[in-house]
């Protein structure tokens, strides 16, 4: 194994190592490296320290917007919910003023929970032919567990010539208007 020495160097490198005065430009020859790629390389690192910037700034503004997107829509959805419970409090003033609320259920089911208001009518009593002794132009509102006998009663009510007849759907349909259950 030959250890390095002088004369394994080439004669224009070291030569060009006592004519050189900047620091570090006789290691940059060595790795055939100039001035001028210095600068370019300099010019890419200021390029690619913008991009990074921008990226950084981008990415700031979308969580930024997502997050204001969020808090708006959370508002609105809170605006909803109010304006949706304030639906039931609308139906039961229109109960205080001559309106009907039939839960169309079973009698053991209405027993397990209803909401304030309601009477029990089940909608195999409408399909037999029993149907509400009120106004053909009452205001009536039916409502069920799932919605699929709501639908049932509104339609036997309809074709029997009750004008206002409006199906509220299942109980949790119910409940998000804001509608509460009760037990007797």
């Amino acid at each position: 194994m030959k250890l390095w020495c002088r004369s394994m160097v080439p004669r224009r490198i070291l030569v060009s190592r006592k004519s050189r005065t900047r620091k570090g430009e006789f290691a940059n020859e060595i790795r055939g490296k100039t001035a001028k790629d210095d600068k370019i390389f300099s010019e890419k690192e200021e390029v690619m320290k913008r991009v990074i910037v921008l990226a950084v700034v981008l990415v700031v503004v979308i969580i930024g917007g997502v997050l204001i997107f969020r808090a708006l829509s959370h508002g609105r959805e809170t605006a909803v919910k109010t304006a949706v419970k304030n639906e039931f409090l609308a139906i039961q003033d229109e109960l205080k003023t001559g309106a009907k609320l039939y839960d169309v259920r079973t009698a053991a089911e209405f027993a397990s929970g209803h909401f304030a208001g309601a009477v029990d009518w089940p909608v195999e009593e409408m399909q037999d032919g029993k149907l509400p002794a009120v106004a053909k132009t009452a205001k009536i509102y039916v409502y069920c567990r799932s919605g699929v006998r709501a639908g049932r009663a509104a339609q036997i009510l309809t074709a029997a010539g009750f004008t206002a007849v409006e199906n509220l759907g299942g109980l949790q349909d119910v409940e998000k208007m804001g509608g509460e259950l009760v037990k007797d």
